[in-house]
C-alpha cells in the first residue's frame, strides 16, 4: 500500500523529491559560478554603410483605412539612388515615402494614410511585386483603388548623407 501510494505522488508530481531536506538545503546554498572576468566589454561602434550609386526601379503604395482608400503609382526607374553595398537596401527610404505622403496629403487631402515603397535593382521584380499589389486590393471589393497617372507623381532621387555623432 505503501508502495502504491508513494508512486502516486511521484507521478502526480506532489513528492518534491526523494533527496532529504538537508541535503537540498545544502545544495541550494552552494555559491554561484563566477563569470570568467568581471571586466566591462568593450562595444565596438557601428561601422557606417557602405553605399553604392545604382539604377532602381520603384513604385509606391498609400493606403488609409480611415476611408478605405488605396493610392497605387507607377513603376518609375531612378538613376543614382543609393543602396546599401551590404544588403542591397534602399538608403533614407523613409525619404521617398514621405514624398509620397506629402504628395497624397496635398492634393488628395487624405489624413493618417500608410505608405509604402517597393524596389528592386531588377524591373522584373518590380512589375511582378506592383502586380500583386494591385490584384490584392481589386480582389477587396472593400477597397477603393486609385491609380495614379504617370505623369501624376514621381519620386527624386534624395541625396543620402551620413550623419555623424560629434
Amino acid at each position: 500500500m505503501r508502495k502504491i501510494a508513494y508512486a502516486m505522488l511521484l507521478t502526480f508530481g506532489l513528492l518534491l523529491s526523494a533527496v532529504p531536506v538537508r541535503a537540498r538545503d545544502a545544495q541550494m546554498a552552494k555559491p554561484a559560478k563566477k563569470e570568467k572576468s568581471d571586466k566591462p566589454k568593450k562595444v565596438k561602434a557601428a561601422k557606417p554603410p557602405k553605399l553604392k550609386q545604382h539604377t532602381v526601379y520603384l513604385c509606391g503604395v498609400c493606403y488609409s483605412e480611415l476611408d478605405s482608400t488605396a493610392y497605387v503609382t507607377p513603376i518609375q526607374k531612378l538613376d543614382s539612388v543609393y543602396l546599401d553595398g551590404r544588403a542591397n537596401f534602399l538608403a533614407d527610404r523613409q525619404m521617398y515615402s514621405t514624398q509620397l505622403l506629402a504628395y497624397l496629403e496635398e492634393y488628395y487631402a487624405i489624413k493618417h494614410a500608410m505608405p509604402t515603397v517597393i524596389f528592386s535593382k531588377k524591373a522584373k521584380r518590380v512589375v511582378k511585386r506592383h502586380a500583386r499589389v494591385l490584384r490584392r486590393f481589386r480582389k477587396d471589393t472593400s477597397w477603393r483603388l486609385h491609380e495614379l497617372e504617370k505623369d501624376e507623381f514621381l519620386f527624386k532621387p534624395e541625396r543620402w548623407a551620413a550623419v555623424t555623432g560629434e
